[in-house]
């Protein structure tokens, strides 16, 4: 009787709750699965949470925050880096616009058939100037690019700065 009877209602009660167990972290893992199809969807990074944390789901909710704080800085760093490329282009575009902008200027004014010989020749020599400080400004711009590609490659070797440093100064001080 009474023994028949435990043996049978305390499995029963087990499997019950085994079942239930398995049916709620079913539950859970659909739940954490809609919020991030939805965040996914919706291509936002949100903290992802549950309503009834276990040590099971909660160590895969943890993986899933740090990978989301990890995009999330990742995001943040990439909208830095995509300001200071703005920022470097426009400074580019000034610094290149500049000299380009006298050299055009001059060029029209020689092509206007109204300076001199003498004006022509001077307008020329600050066209040629301006040309090679815009060239200088293009090849400082490339080697910047080679640098930053790590494509240059240096030999190192040990130099006596301070004479050298020494001799320049001496050497101004008597120019």
């Amino acid at each position: 009787g009474k023994g028949m009877w435990i043996l049978v209602v305390v499995p029963s009660v087990l499997l019950v709750g085994l079942v239930f167990a398995y049916c709620f972290q079913i539950h859970q893992s659909k739940e954490l699965t809609k919020q991030l199809k939805k965040m996914n969807d919706e291509r936002r990074t949100q903290i992802v949470t549950t309503s009834y944390p276990t040590d099971f789901n909660q160590n895969l909710l943890d993986e899933i925050n740090r990978l989301i704080l990890e995009i999330q800085r990742k995001e943040q760093n990439c909208q830095a880096m995509e300001k200071q490329l703005q920022e470097l282009v426009s400074n580019v575009s000034h610094d290149l616009r500049t000299p380009l902008t006298a050299i055009l200027g001059y060029v029209r004014l020689i092509n206007s058939g109204q300076t001199s010989k003498e004006e022509t020749k001077k307008y020329l020599k600050i066209i040629e100037q301006r040309a090679e400080a815009l060239q200088s400004l293009i090849m400082a711009f490339y080697d910047i690019s080679r640098l930053n590609e790590n494509k240059y490659h240096f030999d190192l070797e040990p130099v006596d700065v301070t004479g050298e440093l020494c001799a320049e100064v001496l050497a101004e001080l008597y120019d």
